[in-house]
């Protein structure tokens, strides 16, 4: 078996923090209101892409584990499936099933600079 030397270990591991860190930068986004769930769903950040289709729903103001069940399950959709798996069809029908409170959700800064 081949062996991996500690310099490649550690770019590995460098990779994979780096990774988590645009992921959890972008949920936060969807999260704090920064981004609509719909630009999120329609065009995806590159580090969304590998990141479960359930927790990108998840982090969405309003929406909870119950309702984000409740929207894949109607629109026959895995939890599991990353974002970047589901075809442009399944994302419109994500988006179509989403309750108008959870697409329109767009938090204004507390401070616009005036």
């Amino acid at each position: 078996m081949k062996q991996v030397t500690k310099k490649k270990l550690r770019g590995r591991l460098k990779k994979g923090r780096e990774i988590r860190r645009l992921q959890a930068a972008a949920l936060y986004d969807v999260r704090a209101g920064h981004v609509t769930l719909r630009s999120a769903l329609e065009d995806p950040p590159d580090a969304l892409l590998r990141v479960p289709i359930h927790r990108v729903l998840e982090c969405a103001p309003h929406m909870g584990d119950a309702g984000t069940k409740r929207v894949l399950v109607g629109c026959g959709v895995y939890p599991l499936d990353t974002l970047g798996a589901l075809s442009g069809a399944a994302r419109d029908e994500i988006l179509r099933n989403l309750p108008p409170r959870a697409v329109r959700t767009v938090r204004r800064a507390k401070y616009d600079g005036r």
